[in-house]
């Protein structure tokens, strides 16, 4: 895929998705930045991480059909099945297989007026044909029940 073509897709797919990367908050790294009595005393951040790594997995796997029937309402209203595929047939299969993938750095963003929170969580991941950073948005209105309700992938810097 040729640079600026690529370039414009990402564009295109993190306008798509909204994806969380405006968010303002600090990040702070999920499994090395709390305590074990912090994440005994609040789960949540673990139930999104479990969450994100089930969904991931099968974006790992080359279901996009099933990534997105796997994700949120609101990334299903953002985008329909069939884009999502072309889009992630695009955007992610030119890595390839994923060889390796960091912990999730994590931020919690919760906006006035939703019901639900959102985690973000960022991951350097390796893949066949290079490294990317992906970011993976979780939504839940129950704190139990976490979707995937945004994803981006860009070349890691």
């Amino acid at each position: 895929m040729h640079g600026l073509k690529r370039i414009g897709m990402l564009a295109m797919l993190a306008a798509l998705l909204g994806g969380c990367s405006s968010m303002d908050q600090d990040w702070h790294k999920l499994w090395g930045g709390q305590s074990r009595a912090a994440t005994q005393a609040d789960p949540t951040p673990a139930l999104a991480a479990a969450a994100a790594q089930r969904w991931l997995a099968i974006l790992d796997s080359g279901n996009y059909e099933a990534s997105w029937k796997a994700a949120s309402p609101a990334l299903q209203a953002g985008v329909s099945q069939t884009d999502w595929v072309a889009q992630m047939r695009t955007v992610r299969e030119p890595y390839g297989a994923k060889t390796a993938r960091g912990d999730g750095v994590l931020a919690r963003r919760h906006s006035e007026g939703e019901p639900f929170d959102t985690l973000c969580l960022r991951y350097h991941t390796t893949f066949a044909h290079g490294t990317a950073d992906e970011t993976v948005c979780m939504s839940s209105d129950n704190g139990k029940t976490w979707l995937t309700k945004s994803y981006s992938v860009v070349p890691a810097q």
